[in-house]
């Protein structure tokens, strides 16, 4: 387990320690305040060196993660896409030329009757109709994935899910596998070479009614850090109870992984970003030689 139940002895909120709002209140409603682990140095929090605030980032639900990040960046992937297919294709069609935005009011069942009177009875162009006007259709369907301002609520997460595979399906004409996909978003997170999620199996802590939403799996993500001031957090309940925006200390990162959260939360921020082109050179150049290499040895 990534994390410990508090030492009692360890009176004040310290470095690693994870915060939780109330149930019920105006910080709980928002899923991204509902935990936060403290990122600030030991030695910054004893020595008052906080006029600014704690420095903390969240840590939210995978389901959040899913609901919040993942889908809406899969629904502009998949937008992208459907464009990249729908284009050419309405480009075949004699005319003055058609462009998305020029028909972005057209319902779907308009376009498909302005594509046949233009493909005026050639087969060829009389096959791709359907194919163009039903991209169109998926393509104004996806917003409806997440139709108020990429939040929805985790009991319709399923259903959003199943939205998007399906106009997926038809925007990439790829069916590949949903359960897959979607595992494959999750375990990106844990990927070594990314910086900036920390993933966290469960916090030891919680009671009943926090873990109505979301029971297990967890992630930090370190580009969301903000400021918290040093006395909205509590050690003690009975204090907590008593300040609905205070937050409770409710378990504490063992050593090593507190270390690792650390470090990475450091890495990001201080890494030096290489060009993209760099990771292929050096795989094209690896290609060479080993291709080099074994043709001398077949000679």
């Amino acid at each position: 387990m990534e994390c410990d139940r508090i030492d009692p002895s360890k009176a004040s909120v310290r470095q690693g320690d994870i915060i939780a709002a109330h149930p019920a209140t105006k910080n709980w409603s928002d899923r991204w305040r509902r935990f936060f682990v403290v990122m600030s140095a030991d030695c910054d929090i004893a020595q008052q060196k906080t006029e600014t605030g704690l420095v903390v980032v969240p840590i939210v639900g995978l389901r959040t993660y899913i609901a919040d990040i993942w889908l809406p960046t899969q629904i502009e992937k998949v937008r992208i896409k459907g464009i990249e297919r729908v284009e050419p294709l309405l480009n075949r069609f004699a005319g003055r030329r058609l462009l998305l935005t020029d028909i972005s009011n057209m319902s779907p069942s308009d376009l498909e009757v302005e594509l046949r009177s233009r493909a005026k009875n050639d087969t060829e162009l009389e096959q791709i109709v359907s194919r163009v006007t039903d991209l169109y259709a998926a393509l104004r369907s996806l917003p409806d994935v997440l139709p108020d301002g990429n939040r929805i609520g985790l009991d319709h997460l399923p259903d959003a899910l199943s939205h998007y595979f399906d106009l997926r399906d038809v925007l990439t004409g790829n069916k590949a596998s949903r359960e897959s996909d979607l595992l494959s978003g999750l375990a990106a997170l844990s990927d070594p070479r990314r910086a900036d999620t920390w993933s966290i199996c469960d916090l030891i802590g919680l009671d009943g009614q926090m873990r109505e939403d979301e029971s297990n799996g967890f992630v930090a993500c370190l580009r969301r850090f903000s400021s918290m001031p040093l006395d909205l957090t509590y050690v003690e309940k009975a204090a907590w109870l008593r300040d609905e925006d205070g937050y409770y200390r409710i378990c504490r990162l063992r050593g090593i992984y507190k270390s690792d959260l650390v470090q990475k939360f450091a890495n990001l921020f201080s890494r030096i970003g290489l060009e993209d082109e760099r990771e292929a050179e050096h795989h094209r150049i690896y290609q060479q030689i080993a291709a080099s290499l074994i043709l001398r040895k077949g000679k």
